[in-house]
Formats: C-alpha cells, sequence, structure tokens
C-alpha cells in the first residue's frame, strides 16, 4: 500500500512540476502513469485515497499563490493548506471512473476511456464558483 501512495504523490508531483513556476512540461506528457500504476488492482477505496493523495499534490504545489494573503506564516500557510484540501476532492471521482476502467481490462477502454475521464475530470474541476484551471494538463501543454 505504501508503493501505492507514494506512486499516487509522485503523478501530483510530476503534473504540478509541468506548470509555473517549475514549468516543466514535458512531465505532463508522463505525470499520470504513476496514478494508473497505483489503481491497478488497487480496491476501490484505496482509489478514493490515492486519487485524493494525487490531487492534493498537485494543489499542494500548484497553489502556492495562496501564499500571498495575509501576514504572518500562520495567515499564509492556512489558505494555502486549506485551498490544497478542498481541491483536492475533486480527483476522487476522477480516480473511481479510472479504477473502474481498469478493472474491465479492455483496450479500446482504456485507450478511450481513461483520457475521456480525465478532461471531463479537468473541465468540471475548471469551472464553477470552486473552479481552478491552472494546474490541469492542458494548461501545461
Amino acid at each position: 500500500m505504501i508503493a501505492r501512495v507514494l506512486l499516487a504523490a509522485l503523478a501530483g508531483l510530476l503534473v504540478a512540476v509541468s506548470h509555473p513556476p517549475v514549468g516543466w512540461a514535458f512531465t505532463a506528457w508522463f505525470g499520470l502513469i504513476p496514478l494508473l500504476l497505483a489503481l491497478d488492482g488497487a480496491s476501490r477505496k484505496a482509489s478514493v485515497g490515492l486519487g485524493y493523495i494525487t490531487g492534493l499534490a498537485i494543489m499542494l504545489a500548484g497553489g502556492t499563490f495562496a501564499t500571498s494573503f495575509g501576514e504572518g506564516v500562520w495567515l499564509r500557510l492556512i489558505p494555502w493548506i486549506g485551498f490544497a484540501v478542498f481541491e483536492g476532492l475533486f480527483l476522487i471521482p476522477v480516480a473511481l471512473l479510472i479504477h473502474r476502467i481498469l478493472e474491465r481490462r479492455s483496450g479500446w477502454r482504456l485507450l478511450v476511456g481513461v483520457p475521456a475521464v480525465w478532461t471531463l475530470g479537468e473541465a468540471l474541476r475548471a469551472w464553477g464558483p470552486f473552479g481552478y484551471p491552472f494546474t490541469t494538463l492542458a494548461g501545461a501543454l
């Protein structure tokens, strides 16, 4: 289980560093591979946690703008961590759907389904009053 958690965190880190200020856009091309490896063979309950860990890692690294609010360390850390904790939740349904696709072991479902689910998840995450479109794979490229 520890290996799965580390893979999920690595996926989040790879997606996060594809954006500014690091800007290694090439990591967006393979950033989801660790998440797919972590979800493959995991239970449904574990996929919820793995999706959240990936989302949390993406948002902790990509939400550093929130540290510009307030005076002092605590007033800067609270919005940043709160933002990451909340926005990380948006990757749970994506991970559950990808887990479901991986269970089926069908080539065309993997080829079409995983990118479609991720794209839909990013579109929904970027939309609405709580949307944050700046840490998407599309935004990195």
